[in-house]
């Protein structure tokens, strides 16, 4: 037998082996997570607890910042969600708990002694997994602390910390980081979208703030496809500067980029959702009237749509509010303006989030998933669906 043949055998061989062996469970990359609230001063936001920050190897650094999620003053219920980004089949869990050492009465307590850990699929329907489990106290000292707990197995997207107690802290809880390990089972199912990106904004309300324009299209308040969005605004919802900071915005503006020109047959809008405790005057900063105006690649926009008239939020995070504008337009650019509210003292205009949809019998395929499994065994293509 000629070399070449031998070594087309043995490539066979190790192909179909692989194919045949369980796939090893390995850590699971681009977590992103949501929470409650979070401490908006020195940024310490939810994906600080997942992205890696503040890690050294193993070991994790006692500062603050961005380097772990912290919760807003006094939240009454705190929880904590990773997004996997996937259906994965979840083998185990590695857990640094809050590891701020400022002085030696702050800030370890802030830790989790007690949570329940449960998982969802795309759907936002969770299951407990854990109930009551026990979080040792961070130690205060950049060394690997972390605690490993078995998931089993379990297939999810996402994983949920909630009914959480701490180690004694009266106004604050968090989380250092959390890894996750395990296999890729499948993307959650796609409803069509058009994926989109922001172009241009006129003004966006960050710094001590976290309502930045690309929170309207990157799910980050509305993970789950049940179409329900947060009231909590930082992190989740865009809102422009109006009079409130400089360089003040009285006509705001924002473009939407769809990455090339597209069937657009219709956009799914949800207005500015915050609420607080006897401020339902928050949602008022939602937009009341808009313009609709398209482009294609040369930038050159036409009207299409006058004085749109959107509903005004309910300020729940338990409904679909999403209001669907028949579009029905070839274009790659798409700006929202000549914006007005419901009326707020600050002149601030916002939205939670904006999706584009695909033409019916048009579909926009996701990228492909394209894997090599072996000489003469073929490619394996994964598309998505329209919705």
């Amino acid at each position: 037998m000629s070399y070449r043949l031998k070594m087309i055998g043995l490539m066979l061989v190790i192909a179909v082996l692989s194919l045949a062996a369980p796939a090893k469970a390995q850590l699971i990359p681009d977590v992103t997570a949501f929470a409650s609230s979070f401490f908006t001063p020195d940024d310490r936001n939810p994906n600080n607890a997942v992205n890696g920050n503040g890690l050294v190897g193993s070991a994790h650094n006692t500062l603050a910042g961005p380097n772990v999620w912290l919760t807003a003053l006094n939240d009454p219920a705190p929880s904590f969600t990773a997004n996997l980004g996937a259906i994965y089949s979840i083998d185990s869990m590695q857990f640094w708990n809050y590891n701020e050492n400022a002085n030696p009465t702050c800030c370890l307590t802030r830790g989790l002694a007690v949570a329940d850990v449960s998982v969802a699929g795309p759907d936002g329907v969770f299951t407990p997994v854990f109930t009551g489990l026990p979080f040792d106290i961070a130690p205060g000292i950049e060394t690997d602390f972390s605690e490993t707990f078995p998931l089993g197995g379990v297939q999810a997207q996402f994983v949920r910390f909630d009914n959480i107690t701490n180690h004694g802290d009266a106004n604050y809880t968090g989380i250092s980081e959390v890894q996750f390990s395990g296999t890729f089972v499948s993307e959650p199912v796609s409803p069509g979208e058009i994926p989109a990106t922001i172009h241009s904004v006129s003004s966006e309300l960050v710094g001590n703030f976290s309502r930045p324009a690309v929170n309207m299209v990157n799910k980050s308040g509305m993970p789950f496809l049940n179409g329900h969005h947060s009231v909590v605004p930082d992190g989740s919802m865009w809102l422009s500067h109006g009079t409130f900071a400089a360089p003040n915005d009285l006509n705001p503006e924002v473009v939407f980029d769809l990455g090339s020109v597209e069937n657009v047959d219709r956009m799914k809008i949800w207005n500015y959702n915050e609420t607080l405790p006897g401020r339902l005057d928050l949602l008022n900063r939602g937009i009341q009237t808009m313009d609709i105006m398209v482009a294609g690649e040369d930038l050159v926009f036409s009207m299409l749509l006058q004085g749109v008239q959107l509903a005004i939020a309910p300020g729940l995070d338990n409904v679909d509010f999403g209001q669907v504008v028949d579009l029905s337009v070839d274009a790659r650019y798409i700006k929202f303006s000549n914006m007005t509210n419901y009326g707020n003292a600050e002149n601030f205009v916002g939205l939670s989030e904006v999706q584009f949809f695909g033409a019916e019998g048009n579909p926009i395929p996701e990228p492909a998933m394209l894997g090599l499994l072996g000489v003469g065994l073929g490619l394996l293509v994964r598309r998505g669906q329209r919705g």
